[in-house]
């Protein structure tokens, strides 16, 4: 049993974030780089920031080693993905160039039969790919399905303010929660935090499930184990627990309840969430869970509706 000495009263500062202009031209930006083309191209070198397709073989003092080898590799020029002076060499080139690079592995390089090594790289250059940014203009605009480019930066510009309006509402959140947990008396047990670990273990493997994977797929892709998993969440899942205990004490106390209509949308707005039917989220999530987290989210708003803001 927890108790919470405040939280009705509970004082806090609002900030007020103010739109830039660099944040408006960041996002066109942002926007320009999501429709970049990519187009592949003849005729000329290759440069800086281009994308080329290659085959290349690694031979040290004249005989290939393990790892050295790839065809039809894509490989953007600039993004210092190899070994510095392999992508530097491979500027100038043309489509159907074969040629060798050299160039000196690293002192403290991972494979330390490579390491300091200089070593020859043999080059077949098939393609080279470059980025094609659209102008922003009207043109760019009726793509988007509007008329102007007056009428993107408009969007743009309403979107940013939500954000950093919906910023400044969660750190206020934030701040009335850590007050309120300052007064939060009772004891959290091993056993309901490793049962909130499972909790938020299941809320992880929903996400990834909506994203086409899963748990166990992702710890083979992450080269972790679920216990290691765990142990990362574990402090976020206390934290989790002395919250809801904390918000549960006032929604007891302010008698705060869900009517049935209410679990209904909460299904629907999870089936919209991770992009299954309703009758999908119902087989995975008992109603009585939705109807705890939306108890949680009335007593949030009680809190903040209760609190001196300045």
């Amino acid at each position: 049993m927890v108790t919470v000495k405040q939280y009705k009263g509970l004082k806090a500062k609002k900030k007020v974030y103010k739109k830039t202009e660099s944040m408006i031209q960041y996002e066109i930006a942002a926007l320009l780089n999501a429709h970049t083309e990519q187009v592949e191209v003849t005729g000329r070198a290759a440069k800086e920031g281009d994308t080329v397709k290659i085959d290349f073989k690694g031979l040290l003092d004249g005989v290939p080693f393990d790892g050295g080898e790839a065809k039809d590799y894509m490989l953007c020029l600039g993004s210092h993905q190899f070994i510095p002076g392999f992508e530097e060499q491979i500027i100038g080139h043309e489509v159907g160039d074969a040629f060798s690079i050299f160039t000196t592995f690293p002192q403290n390089y991972q494979a330390k039969d490579l390491a300091g090594k200089e070593t020859e790289f043999k080059i077949l250059l098939h393609a080279i790919v470059e980025n094609r940014q659209p102008v922003f203009d009207d043109a760019f605009a009726k793509k988007l399905g509007m008329n102007t480019k007056e009428e993107v930066v408009e969007r743009i510009t309403k979107q940013k303010e939500m954000e950093l309006e919906r910023q400044a509402e969660m750190e206020l959140n934030n701040a009335l929660m850590d007050q309120m947990l300052a007064g939060m008396e009772g004891d959290v047990s091993a056993e309901m935090i490793e049962k909130e670990t499972d909790r938020v273990m299941e809320q992880v493997d929903a996400q990834l499930r909506s994203q086409g994977m899963d748990l166990k797929s992702y710890m083979a892709y992450a080269k972790t184990t679920e216990e290691e998993m765990r142990a990362s969440y574990r402090m976020e899942a206390e934290q989790q627990l002395r919250m809801r205990l904390a918000l549960q004490y006032v929604a007891d106390q302010e008698h705060l309840t869900v009517a049935d209509g209410d679990i209904e949308n909460g299904f629907i707005q999870l089936a919209s969430m991770y992009r299954c039917s309703v009758e999908e989220v119902k087989k995975e999530i008992p109603a009585e869970a939705i109807r705890e987290d939306m108890v949680i989210q009335k007593a949030i708003r009680f809190v903040r509706e209760n609190a001196v803001i300045e």
